[in-house]
């Protein structure tokens, strides 16, 4: 093993020192640097570690000593393209380039693996066929370039995700061990498809990803940004108590005593508790077992008088536990251990009424409640006294008009008109004996009180609609409609399995399996109604639709999926449709932010307890807000006192845009009384014409890896900071690196800056300025390419770096991503041995971004090869930007 000498300089002088490398054992670390290029720095265990195309060099002592993991020690290989650590966990990316059956060279991305104590074994993930079997994770084009995580205690949950380049995002909850691919849209879903089928053209700008960062500031929603090609797209990913939980939702009340939009809320019941949201939608809170509901299943609910009831089972048709109440909007609820009559078997809760201070309350087999002080205390109704067990005191939907309580039983329908105090003056039964027209049981209830000039005769103008299931099994279900009290009844939709009915006005409602479908006449409501929302991007076209409420102007349909939420004045046109969400490694909802709908117009993005999808109003702000272009490299979070972190973006050209760095912040919405209702997400341009590799943060100063140098920003509110570059001067004014030399990787940690750039490594101590050189000597011994990426169009050109270790011919040839040799800006020139460039000598190999036409080359990655007459041979990879 060969010998590397390392430079390191203190404060003091300091020689050279040499650190021999010795033979070592199979995955045991060398003592040694493996390279000069470094792109990526974490911490990891209390050392420092870093990411280079030779391996992964670390240091447990600040840099003083130094270890090396590469291929012979237990990796993969050694071309490393991102670390990442978490919960005493190493991750990294490796690749490994390949001779193709074609004769060229190709770089196949080999995954990621790990390691749980520090390196002295490893193990990787199996994405192949025989383990995890997700396509597009390794092999060419899928090189991993970033990683990031957050450990969710509270959930017992270890997020990870990384970014694969066409092999998209990736997602895990268990530390890893298990992965799924995450998309942001179904259209998204379908690239890989494409890419199992060969299209690789078919891969839009958005699943071309680069970088992500995971935010924990935003209370207990974990938000996630990504860099892609095709801008920023930000998932959020809320915790169930902060978002519509339920999928199938059961029953919907609104707010009795709400009065201000601010706090006008409705209630959701659903599969997995109580959600309250706005009568306008978001945002949603949702309540448990955990939270006090004596069940997860919610069958019923009804805000009277500040007290929110809730009856609650074990499943859709199974054990009653019992009737839940809440005082505080839905925030927590309880229950009376002593009301056990609505606890059992066959005893749900079904349908809550109200007839002036009296609450009724319908509970199967338990029977018709009534109760006198908002629910605090009940009393059973027999409407059969004699026999206490007859169908007619299964109780299922109630209705209140005027004086009459109306009733759905197991027995058919019921009316009763009460006196002043409660007291039954008169019961009216209509019984529906099962036959091939009829089902005896009434599910659900409504009294419709209109004005229409129709054909109908009666007292007055009411009509009674019902809902109905068969109890054996010559019955069937339908819809029943009486204009004349429950004397006599139509029968309607007899093919239909409805769940329930309501009224716009004169207009009738009815809504089941086969979705919505209405009558303006009173006749059988068969007009079929779809229900979009307002992008046309979602329906209920596929959901059962199993309730409707109204309440002044706020019209709600809930499913078997979700709920659609629209405003009646705007008919049954336009819906926002909401869709709860169990599947905990799916996104809630993600957001794309680009270059132009960042700055002309500018999207003023609204987030409403940071946890809900933005609404979007489109406010031109000014010239230097937004994303300077579509090719995100890297993101940056950055935590501060302010509770919500900022996101440090770097952008870079596609088809259009430019080279920028944009901060994103969220500025505080206020109420006219001056409080917090919301916030606000700004992005400000605060370079122009720098991108940035990657950023690091020590408190409000802002560290940006460039092209051009490592830049340093101290933020203010205003944004009135100037970049400065930092220059790499040791405290006898020696340079240790030049100016301007690219910076790939820094990270701020404990008391020091790391930066890692293609000449080596510098350690800044951020307390007394003093700084250390960490590199190898014969670094220029390296081959790379430098800057990186370049742009043609603004007449760059890239230079190559090699050594010519014994003077000989040298050609370099430029190859495209499908390994096409493109350009030979070196063809077979003699080269003295040395390093090169060297302008002294006239010898600047560089290519000018053209192909061998002229034209200038698309956008992308590229290799290079460098071949000498003696017979080497080496490769490199550039990148083309705009």
């Amino acid at each position: 093993m060969k010998k590397i000498l390392i430079l390191i300089y203190f404060l003091f002088s300091l020689p050279a020192v040499s650190m021999a490398g010795i033979a070592s054992f199979f995955e045991q670390p060398d003592t040694l640097l493996a390279s000069n290029v470094v792109i990526d720095i974490i911490e990891h265990n209390g050392g420092v570690w870093f990411a280079t195309g030779e391996g992964v060099n670390f240091s447990f002592d600040d840099g003083v000593t130094w270890l090396l993991y590469n291929k012979d020690n237990g990796l993969i290989s050694d071309n490393i393209s991102a670390l990442y650590s978490q919960n005493g966990r190493i991750w990294i990316a490796s690749n490994h380039d390949s001779l193709g059956s074609d004769n060229t060279r190709y770089v196949l991305s080999d995954g990621l693996s790990y390691s749980d104590d520090n390196g002295d074994t490893w193990h990787t993930i199996n994405f192949g066929s025989s383990g995890l079997n997700i396509p597009y994770v390794l092999g060419v084009g899928t090189t991993i370039y970033d990683i990031t995580g957050h450990v969710d205690d509270d959930r017992d949950m270890e997020w990870l995700f990384f970014t694969a380049y066409y092999g998209g995002l990736l997602a895990s909850q268990d530390g890893g061990i298990n992965w799924r691919r995450i998309f942001p849209t179904t259209s998204d879903s379908l690239v890989i498809d494409s890419l199992m089928r060969g299209l690789w053209g078919t891969i839009t700008n958005s699943m071309r990803y680069f970088s992500c960062a995971a935010d924990t500031s935003h209370g207990d929603s974990l938000f996630l940004w990504t860099g892609t090609a095709g801008g920023v797209w930000q998932y959020v990913y809320a915790e169930p108590s902060q978002k519509l939980y339920s999928r199938y939702i059961t029953c919907i009340a609104f707010c009795d005593t709400c009065s201000t939009s601010e706090n006008n809320y409705m209630f959701v019941g659903g599969d997995h508790g109580v959600s309250r949201g706005r009568k306008t939608g978001s945002p949603w809170i949702s309540r448990f077992v955990e939270d006090g509901l004596p069940g997860a299943y919610i069958t019923a609910l009804m805000d009277f008088r500040g007290r929110l009831l809730a009856g609650t089972a074990d499943s859709l048709t199974g054990y009653s536990t019992g009737l839940a109440y809440s005082t505080d909007m839905g925030e927590s609820f309880d229950s009376d251990p002593a009301f056990t009559a609505v606890v059992g078997d066959g005893k749900a809760i079904r349908d809550f009424t109200v007839m002036g201070e009296r609450l009724y309350m319908a509970a199967e087999a338990a029977g018709l409640f009534v109760s006198l002080d908002s629910g605090q205390n009940w009393t059973r109704i027999l409407l059969d006294s004699l026999t206490v067990d007859s169908p007619i005191n299964i109780v299922n939907a109630l209705d209140a008009t005027g004086d009459t309580l109306w009733v759905g039983t197991d027995d058919g329908f019921v009316s009763l008109v009460l006196d002043g105090t409660g007291n039954i003056d008169s019961l009216y039964h209509r019984q529906f004996p099962e036959a091939d027209t009829s089902s005896s049981k009434i599910i659900r209830l409504r009294v419709q009180e209109y004005g229409l000039s129709t054909t109908d005769t009666g007292d007055d103008s009411t009509a009674i609609w019902t809902i109905h299931r068969p109890l054996t099994a010559s019955g069937e279900p339908f819809v029943g409609r009486s204009i004349d009290g429950g004397q006599t009844w139509l029968h309607y939709q007899k093919t239909y399995v409805a769940h329930d009915v309501n009224f716009i006005g004169d207009t009738t409602v009815v809504v089941g399996e086969s979705g919505v479908r209405l009558t303006t006449t009173g006749s059988n409501p068969s007009l079929i109604v779809y229900i979009r929302n307002k992008t046309a991007k979602d329906n209920l076209d596929h959901d059962t639709v199993t309730f409707m409420a109204v309440d002044g102007d706020t019209l709600v349909f809930g499913a078997s999926r979700g709920l659609a939420l629209s405003n009646v004045g705007l008919g049954l046109q336009v819906f926002d449709i909401y869709r709860g969400n169990l599947d905990s490694l799916a996104e809630d909802f993600a957001v794309n932010y680009t270059a132009n709908n960042t700055i002309v117009p500018i999207i003023d993005t609204v987030i409403d307890n940071l946890v809900d999808p933005p609404e979007t109003t489109y406010v031109l702000i000014g010239t230097d807000t937004g994303l300077t272009g579509d090719f995100i490299q890297s993101l940056g979070v950055q935590y501060n006192d302010d509770n919500i972190a900022r996101l440090w973006v770097s952008g870079n050209r596609t088809t259009t845009g430019e080279p920028g760095l944009t901060v994103g912040r969220y500025l505080p919405r206020t109420s006219e009384l001056g409080d917090t209702i919301g916030y606000r997400l700004k992005w400000d341009v605060v370079n122009k014409g720098n991108f940035s590799w990657n950023f690091a943060f020590s408190g409000d100063s802002v560290f940006a890896a460039t092209d051009i140098g490592l830049l340093l920003y101290e933020y203010e509110d205003d944004l009135s900071g100037e970049w400065d570059t930092i220059a790499f001067i040791d405290s006898l004014g020696r340079t240790l690196i030049e100016p301007r030399v690219p910076v790939y990787g820094v990270e701020v940690i404990d008391s020091f800056l790391w930066a890692g750039t293609s000449e080596g490594s510098v350690r800044i101590n951020l307390k007394n300025g003093n700084q250390l050189y960490i590199g190898i000597v014969d670094s220029t011994s390296e081959v790379y390419a430098f800057p990186l990426p370049f742009s043609p169009l603004r007449q760059e050109k890239v230079r190559f770096h090699f050594e010519v270790k014994k003077s000989a011919y040298v050609t370099v040839e430029v190859y495209d991503f499908a390994m096409n040799l493109v350009r030979r800006p070196v063809d077979h020139v003699w080269y003295e041995a040395g390093y090169y460039p060297d302008i002294r000598a006239g010898r600047n190999p560089s290519w000018d971004g053209r192909n061998g036409r002229g034209d200038i080359v698309a956008v992308g990655v590229y290799y290079f090869k460098v071949e000498f007459s003696t017979g080497e041979v080496q490769w490199g990879k550039l990148g083309v930007i705009p």
